[in-house]
Protein backbone atom coordinates (compact mmCIF):
# COMPACT_ATOMS: atom_id res chain seq x y z
CA UNK A 1 0.00 0.00 0.00
CA UNK A 2 1.11 3.46 -1.04
CA UNK A 3 -0.17 7.12 -0.18
CA UNK A 4 -0.36 9.96 -2.47
CA UNK A 5 -1.53 12.80 -0.64
CA UNK A 6 -1.95 16.23 -1.71
CA UNK A 7 -1.62 19.24 0.93
CA UNK A 8 0.17 20.12 3.60
CA UNK A 9 2.84 17.84 5.34
CA UNK A 10 2.33 18.58 8.94
CA UNK A 11 -1.53 16.88 8.48
CA UNK A 12 0.22 13.59 7.54
CA UNK A 13 0.57 12.78 11.06
CA UNK A 14 -3.10 13.48 11.98
CA UNK A 15 -4.32 11.35 8.63
CA UNK A 16 -2.20 8.58 10.17
CA UNK A 17 -3.37 8.77 13.76
CA UNK A 18 -7.10 8.81 12.92
CA UNK A 19 -6.91 5.74 10.37
CA UNK A 20 -4.33 4.18 12.88
CA UNK A 21 -2.11 3.40 9.90
CA UNK A 22 1.14 3.95 8.30
CA UNK A 23 2.37 3.19 5.11
CA UNK A 24 4.58 4.93 2.56
CA UNK A 25 3.78 8.18 0.62
CA UNK A 26 4.35 11.10 -1.09
CA UNK A 27 2.94 14.00 -0.83
CA UNK A 28 1.96 15.90 -4.77
CA UNK A 29 2.02 19.01 -6.25
CA UNK A 30 -1.50 20.05 -7.10
CA UNK A 31 -1.00 20.22 -10.59
CA UNK A 32 0.87 16.22 -10.21
CA UNK A 33 -1.74 15.30 -7.97
CA UNK A 34 -4.85 16.04 -10.41
CA UNK A 35 -3.25 14.82 -13.53
CA UNK A 36 -3.12 11.30 -11.81
CA UNK A 37 -6.58 10.59 -11.06
CA UNK A 38 -9.12 10.62 -12.97
CA UNK A 39 -12.21 12.49 -11.43
CA UNK A 40 -12.17 13.15 -7.24
CA UNK A 41 -10.53 11.81 -4.65
CA UNK A 42 -10.59 9.09 -3.01
CA UNK A 43 -8.75 6.86 -5.66
CA UNK A 44 -7.57 3.40 -5.13
CA UNK A 45 -5.64 1.16 -7.76
CA UNK A 46 -4.48 -2.21 -7.14
CA UNK A 47 -1.48 -2.44 -9.38
CA UNK A 48 0.03 -6.25 -10.08
CA UNK A 49 3.76 -6.26 -11.46
CA UNK A 50 3.07 -2.14 -12.33
CA UNK A 51 -0.24 -2.67 -13.71
CA UNK A 52 -3.49 -1.55 -13.11
CA UNK A 53 -5.79 -4.76 -12.25
CA UNK A 54 -8.73 -2.60 -10.71
CA UNK A 55 -9.64 0.96 -9.63
CA UNK A 56 -11.85 2.74 -7.38
CA UNK A 57 -13.14 6.21 -6.93
CA UNK A 58 -15.37 7.96 -4.38
CA UNK A 59 -18.58 7.28 -7.10
CA UNK A 60 -17.54 3.11 -7.69
CA UNK A 61 -15.95 2.46 -4.18
CA UNK A 62 -17.68 -0.63 -3.32
CA UNK A 63 -16.11 -2.84 0.01
CA UNK A 64 -17.78 -6.24 -0.92
CA UNK A 65 -16.20 -5.81 -4.64
CA UNK A 66 -12.53 -4.30 -2.70
CA UNK A 67 -12.65 -7.62 -0.54
CA UNK A 68 -13.41 -9.96 -3.81
CA UNK A 69 -10.63 -8.00 -5.91
CA UNK A 70 -8.17 -8.49 -3.25
CA UNK A 71 -8.82 -12.22 -2.03
CA UNK A 72 -8.78 -12.65 -6.00
CA UNK A 73 -5.36 -11.02 -5.96
CA UNK A 74 -3.69 -13.71 -4.02
CA UNK A 75 -4.35 -16.30 -6.42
Amino acid sequence: MYFIFLGEPDTVPDFFAETETEVPYILAELGDFFDFIESSPPELYLLRNGAVRSQWNSDSFDIDKLAEVLESAKE
